[in-house]
């Protein structure tokens, strides 16, 4: 591997973590952040003196400038989290699956 791209090169890039994010919602696109560029937008959009636009880093390595005045949402979305909303549409299907019988 060519010693400058070793140099700069950020693994965590590479494999982007699944065991916890936060979703940022605008009205026409979500992108996903982590929980530090989560915190930010949050302090952001909830201050007195929010800034007109917040820069953040997705976690595939994107970086996002978004007006802080559209963000609809940050939600946190843990693993036990989407487990948990699997099991529920999941019992929700069976259900709706054992009426239509």
């Amino acid at each position: 591997m060519n010693r400058m791209r070793e140099y700069f090169r950020d693994p965590t890039l590479e494999q982007p973590t699944t065991e916890s994010y936060y979703v940022v919602r605008i009205p026409w696109d979500s992108f996903v952040v982590g929980r530090e560029d989560a915190a930010r937008i949050l302090a952001a959009i909830g201050g007195f003196d929010a800034p007109t636009v917040v820069r953040c880093q997705t976690v595939t390595g994107s970086v996002v400038y978004v007006r802080s005045d559209v963000i609809l949402y940050v939600r946190e979305c843990t693993r036990a989290q989407r487990d948990a909303e699997r099991r529920f549409w999941k019992e929700i299907d069976e259900e709706m699956d054992s009426d239509e019988v």
